[in-house]
Formats: C-alpha cells, structure tokens, sequence
C-alpha cells in the first residue's frame, strides 16, 4: 500500500489567494534592492545576519509552529554549514570550486545528522518529548565536538580572516534578502497546500492521523531533512559574507533564541516569526552595546509575559487589530 504522503499533491487550494504572497514577494524583493542602495552600511550589515537569522526563525516555526515539534536544533546544522564553509575556506583555500564542495560538505553533513536525529526522535514509537530532548543535545554536542577539534575548528575562538566569496555588501544583503522572500513564499504555499494541512492536523491529533494510515513519522523526518537543509544553507551563506565561524552560531543558546523570537513573533505564522527575529536582532546590535544585560532582560520579560498571556505571540493580536481597523465590507 502506498505511502498517503508520499502520494499527495502539493496543491495550493483553490480557496487560497497564492496571488497575494507572490506579489507580496516580489514587491518584498524591490524594497530590498531599493534598500541596499539608500540605507546606512552598519544597518546592512545587520540585516544581512538578521535576514539569515529570520529563514532559520521559519524553519523553526514550521517545525513547532505548524506541527508541534519543539526544536533546539536548528541552531546546530546553521553551524554545520557555516563551519563546513569556514573550514574549507581556511585549511584549502577560496576557489569557486571549493566553495561548491564547502556547500556540498555543509547539506550533506546536516542532511545525515538530521537523519540520524530523526530516525532517534520520530521511530520506534517515540513520544513528541523525544524530538525536543534529542535536540536540545544535539547543539550541546556538535559544540563540544568544535572545541575538541583544537586548532583544526579553532576550538572556542572560532575561524576567522579567511578568504570568501568576494562581492560587495550590498549584494550579499539583495542575495539574503531573497533567500528569506522566497523561502517565505514557498513556505506559505506549502503550509497552504493540501500536503502542508497535514502538518496543522499532526500537531492537533497525531493518533488520528496515524489511525488513518498516514506515516506522521516518516512526514515528520521529511520535514526535519528539508528544514536542516535550509539551515545549513544558511550557515554557509553567513560564513561567507562574515567570514567568521564560532561554536556560538552552533550553540544551544542560540537555538533557544529562535525558539524566543519565534514564540515573540507568533508561532504558526510565518511572517510573525520573520518579524520578531527581524526587530529583536537588529534592536540587539543598537541596544546590546549600551544596554546589555537590561536588553537581554527586556527580552526575558516579553517572553514571559507572551507564554503567559499571548501563547500565539504577537502576531495574531496585530492580525485581529488590522481586521477590526479596515472597513467592513457591507452587503449588497
């Protein structure tokens, strides 16, 4: 008997207005190209780490938001493309051919790891605790690993100096801006299409879904391999625009991060978890500086209060404002 997910179309409903993202998307792509001329160098700058930071925030929304897999993960195979990057970058040199092999090395290696990861959380009978512990250790892991590479990783300094792809700022921030809009586009016709509405009913009643033949467990590895691909994808793309790789950008710490940004924003979203990594990692590289521990405290804060009073985040509530604000339309 056939695989019911294997078999199902990945076709957007009819009901849906696909329009709009699309041109949402391309208008998105004209503001960024008009932005990399107009706005100052250090904002560039941040932007370009923070569109990259908002595509992993996505992943993990589709992840948690969508189907109910708490990950700390994400952060892990970010830092498996970047280190992939860095290392051949440092030990062997920047050729184009190299830094296709790097990102070879970087899809392959998160591609395995998520496999791995996948078949421990999601086989076997595993309850949906299991992905989120298996994750949690997974960071814990890989950064113990970086430093236990001695001067080969650069242990805790990280790898840095090293040659990269050599284009000018403003295009590495047009290049992450578009990865992010059409990441967001695809993402939003995925969840959308009738294969994506799986991932909603997994998340409300997994049993329900396994009674009707569907294997949650093989869909859900699936999705874990494509977001690990995404985020490794996006590790690479950092490594060569910042060239510079530590085991923070691998870290634990960091993968809880994507988890605040994205409960801030609103999980199940899509655009809430865009815009919450957006505002709080670039509000982070003008505020951090002077106020350092009240920033992150803030942050704490907000978390706190969103779990408690908002468990959807933000991003509802600012849906709901909108809709009451524009005119209703009145019958005929």
């Amino acid at each position: 008997m056939a695989d019911p997910v294997s078999t199902l179309p990945l076709r957007v409903s009819a009901s849906s207005p696909w329009r709009m993202p699309l041109l949402a998307g391309v208008a998105a792509l004209a503001v960024i190209a008009v932005g990399s001329a107009v706005l100052p160098t250090f904002l560039v700058n941040n932007l370009v780490r923070s569109f990259l930071y908002a595509a992993l925030a996505l992943t993990v929304d589709l992840l948690w938001g969508y189907t109910g897999i708490l990950t700390f993960g994400q952060s892990a195979f970010f830092g498996i493309g970047a280190y992939a990057a860095g290392l051949v970058f440092v030990h062997a040199g920047y050729t184009p051919l190299h830094a296709a092999g790097a990102l070879a090395a970087g899809l392959l290696g998160a591609w395995l790891v998520s496999r791995a990861i996948g078949w421990l959380a999601f086989y076997h009978g595993a309850s949906p605790l299991y992905a989120s512990v298996v994750t949690l250790v997974l960071p814990i892991v890989l950064v113990q690993v970086i430093y236990s590479g001695g001067e080969f990783t650069g242990s805790s300094s990280g790898l840095s100096g090293f040659d990269s792809i050599d284009l000018p700022l403003e295009a590495w921030f047009i290049i992450a801006g578009a990865f992010l809009t059409v990441l967001a586009v695809v993402a939003w016709m995925f969840v959308h299409s009738d294969a994506g509405r799986l991932l909603v009913a997994i998340r409300e009643n997994e049993s329900r879904c396994e009674y009707l033949g569907i294997d949650v467990s093989r869909y859900k590895a699936r999705l874990m391999d494509t977001c690990a691909l995404v985020a490794a994808f996006a590790g690479f793309l950092f490594a060569c625009v910042q060239m510079v790789v530590a085991p923070e950008y691998a870290g634990f710490v960091f993968g809880t991060e994507l988890v605040i940004w994205v409960a801030l924003g609103g999980r199940g979203s899509l655009i809430g978890p865009i815009v919450g990594a957006l505002l709080i990692d670039t509000g982070s590289a003008y505020l951090s500086g002077d106020l350092p521990y009240i920033w992150m405290l803030l942050i704490g804060i907000a978390f706190v209060v969103v779990i408690v009073a908002m468990p959807r985040g933000l991003a509802p509530l600012v849906a709901d404002g909108v809709r009451r604000a524009l005119p209703r339309r009145r019958g005929p």
